[in-house]
C-alpha cells in the first residue's frame, strides 16, 4: 500500500438540470498521508532513492479546481491542481507543483446500463522535483505535457477508465525524458442519497 489520498470539493456551480448544456465547477482540496514505506533498503543496507520507494513519508497538501461543461453528448473537463509537501525524517521532499488534465469527450449510450466515453486527453505537469533540506537537488524535475487518447467504459455503477499519451513538449534538462503515460484504473460510484451542507432536491 502506497501513500493514500483523501480529497474534498464543493460545487460554486451545479447546473446539471438543464437541457442540453450543463456544467460543474468543483473546487476543493486534499490531503497526502505518509503511509506508504519509504525506508526501504537493498542486501547492503542502502536506502532506495527516494522515488523508488513505496511512498515519500511526507504529509502533502493540495488545492484543485475542476471545470466539467457539457453540451448533448459533448463534453469538456479541465482539472488543475497545486501540491506542497512536508520533509520526511531523512529531509526529503518534492518541490512544489502544478498539473493540468484536460480530456474532450463524447458520450455514447449501449442500452439503458452501458455508457462509452471516448475522448481526447491532454496532460502536463511542472516541478523542480527532489528536494533535499530544503533545496532542489535537480533530480527527477518535470516539465512534461503529453496528449493522447482515452477511453472510459461504464456499467451501472462501476466504471473502467483508460488513457494513453505521448509527449509532445518536454523541456530540455539532464534527465530522462517522459516516453509515455498509460493510465489503467476501475471505480464504484455510490448513489448519494445524504449530503453534507444541502439536501438532495
Amino acid at each position: 500500500i502506497g501513500d493514500i489520498t483523501v480529497f474534498v470539493g464543493y460545487h460554486l456551480i451545479r447546473a446539471i438540470e438543464t437541457a442540453g448544456l450543463q456544467s460543474r465547477l468543483i473546487v476543493g482540496g486534499g490531503v497526502k498521508l505518509p503511509t506508504g514505506e519509504y525506508r526501504r533498503q537493498n542486501d547492503q543496507g542502502e536506502r532506495y532513492p527516494f522515488l523508488n520507494q513505496v511512498g515519500t513519508g511526507t504529509t502533502d497538501g493540495l488545492l484543485y479546481a475542476n471545470y466539467i461543461g457539457s453540451y448533448r453528448s459533448f463534453g469538456l473537463s479541465v482539472n488543475t491542481s497545486y501540491r506542497r509537501a512536508t520533509e520526511n525524517t531523512f529531509r526529503n521532499s518534492l518541490a512544489p507543483s502544478t498539473a493540468t488534465f484536460a480530456s474532450l469527450f463524447y458520450r455514447i449510450p449501449l442500452g439503458t446500463n452501458w455508457q462509452v466515453y471516448p475522448s481526447a486527453q491532454f496532460f502536463y505537469e511542472k516541478t523542480q522535483g527532489e528536494m533535499l533540506e530544503g533545496q532542489p537537488t535537480g533530480e527527477h524535475a518535470l516539465n512534461n505535457a503529453l496528449l493522447g487518447p482515452g477511453l472510459d467504459l461504464y456499467y451501472k455503477n462501476v466504471s473502467l477508465n483508460t488513457s494513453f499519451q505521448l509527449p509532445v513538449y518536454t523541456a530540455e534538462t539532464d534527465h530522462p525524458a517522459s516516453a509515455g503515460r498509460l493510465v489503467v484504473s476501475v471505480g464504484y460510484s455510490f448513489n448519494q442519497t445524504k449530503y453534507l451542507l444541502h439536501r438532495k432536491s
